[in-house]
């Protein structure tokens, strides 16, 4: 019998690797030939296995690594309408008129977040694990724009500058509305990586996520019912 460096048996004279890939040969003076070594390191430790422990060694996947959860991706815009006018009647009628519209009415300034969140589920090894995480936030806000003229005086300047400050910080409270919005899901995605099962990691996060994106829709609607549309925090034209 042919013996091992380390006093372990070698298999026969021909030894076929797994899935008969590969051989191990021994020749009469018991010298290792042909692409035997990968095959006999196996055989080596399976030997040791047996001779320690009784039984084969097991081989087991490892568990998936934490899912990396990025920032939202945030994106933000400001679009412009155009009015024109030398009083203040003619700036309110060209922004009744041309301001921003939808199902409800139309509004001098409006901020209109796009918000989609989305990720996957993937089981392994007795547990499932979340996926490609996701949350984009694309977040539009409609706004007057306008050129005084030359002749335009000095306290209606004043006045539309407040205006325009007013307006410009009553959307910028729903836009931030929508970017907390945002990071409340990368949050939630955080808390739950992963769960005993795929149906229970999707059920606690759809869950837990359609109950953020109330809060937020209730938040907005808080701000408008509280300020009146942005009126009591200088969105208003009283000249």
């Amino acid at each position: 019998m042919t013996l091992s460096p380390t006093g372990i048996p070698l298999p026969p004279s021909r030894f076929a690797c797994p899935h008969g890939q590969c051989f191990l040969s021994a020749d009469s003076a018991g010298a290792l030939t042909g692409s035997g070594k990968y095959a006999l390191e196996r055989y080596v430790l399976r030997a040791l296995d047996l001779a320690t422990y009784g039984s084969m060694r097991m081989f087991v996947t490892p568990p998936l690594p934490p899912p990396t959860i990025p920032a939202p991706v945030i994106v933000e815009d400001v679009r412009y309408y155009v009015i024109e006018g030398r009083s203040e009647p003619e700036l309110v009628a060209q922004m009744n008129a041309k301001g921003y519209l939808n199902e409800h009415g139309r509004y001098w300034g409006y901020t209109s977040p796009q918000l989609k969140w989305s990720f996957d589920t993937k089981p392994v090894e007795g547990r499932c694990y979340l996926v490609d995480p996701k949350v984009v936030l694309i977040i539009t806000t409609t706004l007057p724009t306008w050129t005084p003229s030359p002749d335009t005086s000095a306290a209606m300047m004043v006045k539309w500058r407040a205006f325009d400050r007013a307006i410009r910080h009553h959307e910028g409270e729903h836009a931030q509305i929508a970017r907390d919005e945002a990071r409340e899901l990368i949050a939630l995605m955080r808390k739950h990586r992963s769960d005993v099962s795929c149906s229970g990691l999707d059920a606690s996060l759809q869950a837990e996520g359609r109950a953020i994106m109330r809060k937020a829709d209730a938040a907005n609607v808080e701000l408008d019912k509280r300020t009146g549309h942005g009126a009591t925090e200088g969105v208003a034209i009283s000249w």
